[in-house]
């Protein structure tokens, strides 16, 4: 019985973790601050504009003479990227199959402990009704 409680409680733990984990992926956003160099490259890509002879990145344009604009864009950028390309978002859904995991081979140590002990009662009801049958 002692085995079972402990792989109760660890099932248990597991549980709470899955949770918790769950709900940090559910809630995950990418950080704006590490996807301004992206951003700032795709508007870049147009090329240098030059003003009085002298050449400006229309990244930096934008964001000096209309940072409402720039900061628009960023974000619409930034909500166009699939979150399995961000390292941090795929560590996060890799411990979650991990545990998950760990849960499913609890699960399965619990079913065969809890199936032994069920048999072990059929077996002692079996015998107990033999022998009150010989009496």
């Amino acid at each position: 019985m002692e085995r079972l409680e402990q792989l109760q409680l660890g099932k248990s733990v597991l549980e709470n973790q899955i949770i918790d984990l769950q709900y940090k992926i559910d809630r995950f956003e990418l950080e704006e601050g590490d996807y301004i160099e992206e951003y700032d490259d795709l508007i870049d890509e147009c090329g240098l504009v030059y003003i009085g002879g002298v050449s400006f990145l229309p990244s930096q344009i934008l964001c000096k003479l209309d940072p409402v604009a720039y900061n628009c864009g960023l974000s619409d950028y930034i909500e166009s990227i699939d979150l399995t390309e961000s390292e941090e978002y795929n560590q996060l859904t890799n411990e979650l199959e991990e545990l998950e995991q760990q849960l499913n081979n609890y699960e399965r140590e619990i079913n065969k402990i809890e199936f032994e002990e069920l048999d072990e009662f059929v077996n002692e009801l079996n015998t107990k009704k033999t022998n009150n049958y010989k009496r």
